[in-house]
């Protein structure tokens, strides 16, 4: 197998294509099978050339992706549309003839248009998504504000539980 050279054929677009998507050096180095310092060199050697060319194509790609991004916007907004509708519809339904399923789907339908809008509000920033609450840590901030009392530390815990207290430890020892 012969040794990968600058000037062969496409390495130095695929060099440029890696490093406008921010891939590390050293994984660079390790899928080609060239050390770190070639790697380095080679950017050196072509300094100029290559930060056009990774501007360009950053430029380039964060253009498709806004484009993406819009899309994907007018896609959401023609459901949440035709989810409205559809909506309006079993509304009118249910005023004319009321029944437990009509009132479920227009419950589902009204979470759904309402998920679909938070996606459309992320997709433009105005929102981020919602943090996910964790009971867990809660709890666990909760346990950790909590005071004990030395008593109701059983007695063969106390020595784990107060090794950084061992004056408060033996204080409480020769008082009680």
């Amino acid at each position: 197998m012969s040794r990968m050279r600058l000037s062969d054929p496409g390495v130095k677009e695929r060099l440029q294509d890696l490093l406008a998507a921010d891939t590390p050096i050293e994984h660079i180095a390790r899928e080609w099978g060239l050390s770190k310092v070639t790697v380095y060199a080679w950017i050196k050697q072509m300094e100029t050339e290559m930060q056009t060319a990774v501007a360009a194509r950053k430029e380039t790609t964060g253009a498709a992706l806004a484009e993406r991004q819009f899309s994907l916007y007018d896609e959401l907004a023609s459901k949440a549309r035709m989810l409205s509708e559809e909506i309006d519809t079993l509304r009118t339904m249910q005023r004319t003839d009321p029944t437990q399923q009509t009132a479920l789907a227009i419950f589902r339908g009204a979470a759904v248009a309402k998920s679909y809008l938070e996606r459309m509000g992320e997709l433009l920033g105005q929102l981020q998504p919602a943090p996910a609450a964790n009971v867990h840590l809660t709890r666990i901030e909760q346990i950790l504000h909590m005071t004990v009392a030395t008593e109701q530390i059983p007695e063969h815990l106390r020595p784990i539980v107060l090794a950084g207290q061992p004056q408060q430890a033996q204080r409480e020892g020769a008082g009680g």
